[in-house]
């Protein structure tokens, strides 16, 4: 539940947004968990939506796979800012914290060897 907010002080985006038909529906959608697509929001909305349902479901797991190495870096970029604006929106000084980075291991899997150590460590 979000916190009241003093007078005269305006709600945040994440608090409007899930107020709406839609994030409603995409709530009710997801509230017991399993695997759903949103190809009808465009890709630079995608972030903004997996911060809102982060919001909406805190203790869940959230996956998401992109199509290769840039846009998973800018997916990733742009739902770390995200994330931090929902943070500060809620008033919370502890934060959710940043999403992770699983990169692609380059690899094939009949090759017989590692990936990059970088990759590794990432």
């Amino acid at each position: 539940m979000a916190k009241p907010r003093p007078a005269g002080q305006k709600a945040g985006i994440f608090t409007a947004v899930s107020a709406t038909p839609a994030a409603v529906a995409l709530r009710g959608r997801t509230a017991h968990g399993g695997m759903i697509t949103c190809p009808e929001v465009t890709a630079g909305a995608q972030p903004f939506w997996v911060a809102m349902l982060a919001g909406l479901f805190p203790a869940r797991t959230i996956l998401v796979v992109t199509e290769g190495l840039k846009s998973q870096e800018g997916f990733h970029a742009d739902l770390a800012t995200w994330i931090r604006t929902q943070d500060a929106d809620a008033g919370s000084g502890s934060g959710s914290g940043s999403p992770l980075f699983y990169p692609p291991w380059d690899i094939l899997p009949h090759e017989n060897k590692l990936p990059h150590s970088d990759v590794i460590s990432e």
